[in-house]
């Protein structure tokens, strides 16, 4: 497998972030024996993103997305001028969902987006205590879904471990009713 990161893109980019991001690839692909090649692409504007995504209308606070193998990512310079994450957390949010789409047979939601927020280091911001007021199925990208299940995964990883919940997303034979991972349990993780 291979991952391309284009030359615009590592302009963005130190060393040491391009060693994370691709730690953070490998890492992922090894779980979920994924072994296709990936390209992190730029766009010069959110119509060409819609387009390139087959996405008829993004709306105006996406600023990265992927589709099948590759990330299309908004040159940095066009994004808006209030930046909550680096370059580097977006590509490995969105080579996070290259892998999960291409491993897991439907896979929630709330769950591709946790994974993706744990893995890009895009929690801190809120885990703030231990406690969920929403349980992550019911959650929107307009009621909060980065926050509730980047914390819902940040909460399953404290109390079981990463490999453990890693090994059960891969092993779940219908992970909407899992015993940890379900909507049922993860009622308990409410407070």
């Amino acid at each position: 497998m291979i991952l391309t990161i284009t030359s615009l893109i590592r302009t963005f980019l130190s060393t040491e972030e391009i060693k994370q991001i691709e730690k953070t690839f490998f890492k992922l692909s090894n779980w979920a024996n994924f072994s296709n090649n990936v390209s992190i692409l730029t766009c010069d504007s959110l119509e060409e993103l819609a387009q390139k995504t087959k996405v008829p209308s993004l709306p105006a606070w996406v600023i990265a997305t992927n589709q099948g193998t590759c990330v299309f990512l908004l040159k940095p310079t066009h994004w808006p001028k209030k930046k909550e994450y680096s370059v580097t957390q977006i590509c490995i949010h969105e080579l996070t969902h290259v892998i999960i789409n291409n491993a897991i047979q439907n896979c929630p939601l709330w769950l591709n987006e946790g994974l993706a927020c744990f893995y890009a280091n895009q929690i801190s911001t809120i885990i703030n205590n231990n406690t969920l007021t929403i349980n992550p199925y019911n959650a929107t990208y307009d009621n909060g879904l980065y926050s509730i299940s980047g914390k819902t995964i940040w909460l399953l990883m404290k109390k079981y471990g990463e490999a453990f919940i890693l090994n059960r997303i891969k092993s779940s034979s219908n992970i909407r009713t899992d015993d940890i991972l379900g909507y049922n349990a993860l009622n308990n993780l409410i407070k």
